[in-house]
């Protein structure tokens, strides 16, 4: 009797070992180990952006040339050592171009009228966001030819939130960049990372792809995923497509089939959610979170006031001195900034904003201040 007592015990002790380490190889494989996938992407059709389909944030300089709107054509530039002529026979009377003998006197000409100096016209300013309700504790800018980056950090809902309102001039400088430039589950690497090797100026962290086996994914044109997503996977179906022209579509991915998606022509599109804004109005409740309802949390967001005219937000939160956000309270700030859609990406701990070479809010993982390892980031390069 003892001896079959002894069996059994050593036959459960050796089954609980197994069970465990069945169970510790899943949650490895799950969260730690990582793992390419081999998937060759496709390729989107990608269409030619030109100035008279793109508009700049502001005037521009063609190489060699004078400052331009992007729809009046600047002269070619002279080649160096040409000499040009200071004015033809046509355009001064009696007058001839430099270095051409003439065989008779210039006439002197008449004098001219002077016209009155019209009036230099103010420039009209560029649009601003409407002003938000809250405390500014700083802001900072970047300006380029293509790019205008000008970030805010306001104070509100006992939270420190973080606005990069963003313009360029070319759709495709809204950009993606995976982990170590590989496709595949659990490859992470920070924010600041990911971004420092991708030249960015601005990069906010993106939908964590990596942590799901389903929903569609473009990035930079590049097919990755076509499957719908998985119930257990997200609590919605809502996904963004930013198109080639550079605006943002939402859709319900359950009821849009991958090929019509791909037919709007998209150069991104992130399977997270869920929408905040659509067509201007609010599309979220006072219940609605991630998963699971824990109203206050750090937050990520992207959102689009017009084409080529973007927000990247970024929200602290689980502190003492940030209590974080809801999805509600965020859609309300960034309607109060003239958002028409916008967009929640992966939050908690993930959030991060990236600005001019270092993190500029608080990531909190695990109970500290610092950044989490991520799958993906959506950047402006400079």
């Amino acid at each position: 009797m003892k001896e079959t007592l002894k069996n059994y015990t050593v036959i459960y002790v050796l089954s609980c070992i197994l069970i465990a380490a069945v169970f510790a190889y899943l949650m490895l494989d799950f969260f730690i180990i990582p793992r390419d996938i081999d998937v060759v992407p496709e390729q989107i059709a990608i269409a030619t952006h030109g100035p008279d389909n793109t508009e700049a944030p502001g005037p521009t300089e063609e190489p060699g040339g004078t400052p331009s709107s992007g729809t009046e054509k600047t002269p070619s530039p002279t080649p160096e050592g040409t000499r040009v002529p200071s004015a033809t026979p046509e355009s001064t009377p009696g007058g001839t171009a430099e270095g051409t003998f003439s065989p008779t006197p210039t006439p002197t000409p008449e004098p001219t009228p002077t016209p009155e100096p019209t009036p230099t016209p103010t420039p009209t300013p560029e649009p601003t966001p409407t002003p938000v309700p809250a405390t500014i504790v700083f802001q900072d800018e970047y300006r380029s030819e293509t790019t205008v980056v000008v970030v805010t950090q306001y104070r509100e809902y006992s939270t420190d939130i973080y606005v990069a309102d963003v313009k360029v001039s070319d759709p495709f400088l809204f950009k993606t960049a995976l982990a170590k430039n590989k496709f595949g589950k659990n490859i992470i690497q920070t924010t600041s990372t990911q971004a420092k090797n991708n030249n960015a100026i601005l990069a906010i962290n993106g939908d964590f792809y990596g942590k799901r086996e389903n929903g569609y994914m473009i990035r930079d044109g590049q097919i990755w995923r076509k499957t719908v997503s998985d119930k257990r996977e997200r609590n919605t179906y809502d996904d963004l497509a930013v198109l080639q022209d550079g605006s943002f579509r939402i859709f319900d991915e359950s009821k849009t089939s991958f090929e019509e998606v791909a037919s709007w022509g998209p150069w991104q599109v992130f399977s997270f959610g869920p929408a905040l804004i659509v067509d201007g109005e609010i599309v979220v409740g006072e219940d609605d979170d991630v998963m699971n309802k824990l109203s206050s949390n750090p937050r990520t967001a992207i959102a689009m006031i017009e084409p080529l005219h973007y927000i990247f937000f970024v929200s602290d939160g689980r502190t003492s001195k940030s209590a974080g956000l809801s999805l509600l309270q965020m859609a309300e700030f960034m309607k109060k900034l003239g958002v028409t859609q916008a967009y929640n990406l992966d939050g908690g701990g993930s959030s991060a904003m990236y600005f001019n070479g270092k993190i500029i809010n608080n990531p909190v993982n695990s109970g500290r201040i610092t950044e989490r390892f991520v799958s993906d980031i959506v950047y402006i390069p400079k």
